[in-house]
């Protein structure tokens, strides 16, 4: 979605949209984003300032880091987010604000979904897990250990940190 200073109403306007992921250019390496995301944003617009709250609703299939089974990630965020028409030359200065943008009086349309890509992909776990309490994939066999106990002998301790503690209390690796 667009908003164009020079031909959006001044003044509140509520609108409801929906953008597809292709349109948003959703991807990511862990989770897949087949459905519309929807949207509903008010917009308090003067001559050379928009103020934009809404709230989106999103949803991806994740992959779990853990056991690789496949589960729904829902995304549902609030925002609100500031843009003000200026020079072109000040573009480049910061605000100091992430929420409140610098707009070229030049080009004054402001395409809100770059935003909406950032939120959604901000807020989908970079390392998804289906479960807290995931148990993961055995070692040796592949078994999903949340579906099923296997019958290989696990490790009686199988933090990746054992080493580390054996090196630190004095052990040396391969010491029997």
């Amino acid at each position: 979605m667009k908003i164009d200073f020079a031909t959006w109403p001044d003044g509140t306007t509520v609108t409801d949209f929906v953008e597809t992921p292709e349109s948003l250019e959703l991807s990511s390496d862990m989770s897949r984003f087949d459905d519309e995301v929807k949207v509903t944003v008010t917009v308090h617009k003067t001559d050379d300032e928009a103020i934009v709250e809404g709230r989106l609703a999103a949803r991806a299939m994740s992959t779990c880091v853990r056991c690789l089974d496949e589960f729904e990630v829902v995304v549902e965020e609030e925002f609100r987010r500031i843009g003000k028409l200026v020079p072109t030359a000040q573009i480049s200065e910061d605000t100091g604000d992430p929420d409140y943008l610098f707009l070229p009086s030049n080009e004054p349309v402001w395409d809100l979904n770059g935003m909406i890509r950032e939120i959604i992909l901000l807020t989908v776990p970079e390392n998804p897990l289906c479960d807290e309490d995931c148990r993961g994939l055995c070692r040796k066999c592949g078994q999903n250990l949340n579906v099923k106990q296997c019958g290989c002998e696990q490790p009686k301790n199988d933090s990746p940190l054992v080493q580390l503690k054996d090196l630190l209390s004095g052990k040396h690796i391969g010491d029997v």
